[in-house]
């Protein structure tokens, strides 16, 4: 089943990710990425993050297929 990123019920709404929140997303492919927001652009298609254990800086775009938890 194909998760359509932009659907906020999907975890594609990344409008309400704050700077500092620590969340997982999680891809298609079952790829997990753990970490803390550091920046969201001001239409929440893009998040920067700090990976958890000193895994550095990752840019995210939403159509990148991964849906969010916020833990």
């Amino acid at each position: 089943m194909e998760t359509d990123p932009y659907n906020p019920s999907a975890g594609g709404d990344w409008s309400s990710l704050a700077e500092g929140q620590q969340v997982t997303f999680y891809g298609d492919s079952g790829h997990v990425l753990s970490g803390v927001v550091h920046m969201r652009s001001s239409d929440a298609s893009v998040i920067w993050m700090y990976l958890n254990e000193g895994g550095g800086r990752l840019m995210l775009h939403r159509g990148d297929g991964y849906r969010v938890d916020r833990t």
